[in-house]
């Protein structure tokens, strides 16, 4: 959706083939990258940085176990 709306996206993932397809695809750029390395991390913002104005970052990195958090009785 982002690249659809016209933003310059970044991917960054370990899976460097999957990634730069993707990146590809939407006419981004790839950054192999491990999340639990601040090196890394620091290096995909870099990248995100030198391609413009950095506005939002979208983490979807799975490297917990999957564990409810929140029950019925919450409200906000």
């Amino acid at each position: 959706m982002l690249a659809r709306e016209g933003g310059k996206v970044v991917i960054a993932d370990l899976q460097a083939d999957k990634g730069e397809a993707l990146a590809q695809e939407l006419g981004g750029s790839f950054v192999k990258c491990d999340v639990t390395s601040e090196a890394d991390g620091q290096a995909v913002v870099a990248q995100a940085r030198s391609i413009g104005k950095l506005a939002g970052l979208v983490n979807c990195a799975g490297i917990a176990p999957s564990a409810k958090t929140v029950g019925q009785g919450w409200r906000p």
